[in-house]
């Protein structure tokens, strides 16, 4: 769909006539969009400014970018659910991983003391 050029005066002016073609392709644009119907867009680009009033009602790529979008925002959506049921799980297996944890540091400090005691008592002997 191509857009007729404006003149510099329509653009500065805008005189009565170019409102009046104004007035007149929006009812149209409005009355062809409520009916359900395509717009007739050479019908429409017959005075000059409707060309400017097309393009800034409707864009080509609107509904299949609103459609992308929609579909992000959906996908994100699906993505935050995913990672809080995640962020669950992994505090789930924290909170199940501390007793393993707690025998571990019990251990750990049981090999220094016994280490420290072998020591103390020159018991400690180099590994064979």
């Amino acid at each position: 769909m191509s857009f007729p050029d404006l003149s510099v005066e329509v653009v500065t002016a805008f005189g009565l006539k170019a409102w009046r073609d104004l007035a007149r392709c929006f009812v149209e644009y409005e009355k062809q969009h409520f009916d359900n119907r395509q717009p007739d867009y050479e019908y429409l680009q017959s005075a000059p400014v409707c060309g400017v009033l097309l393009f800034a009602m409707e864009s080509p790529h609107e509904h299949q970018q609103s459609l992308l979008l929609s579909r992000i925002i959906t996908n994100v959506e699906k993505l935050n659910e995913a990672i809080m049921q995640l962020n669950k799980n992994l505090q789930e297996i924290n909170i199940q991983n501390m007793d393993v944890e707690l025998v571990a540091q019990m251990f750990k400090n049981y090999q220094s003391n016994v280490l420290f005691h072998l020591e103390a008592t020159d018991s400690l002997k180099e590994p064979a």
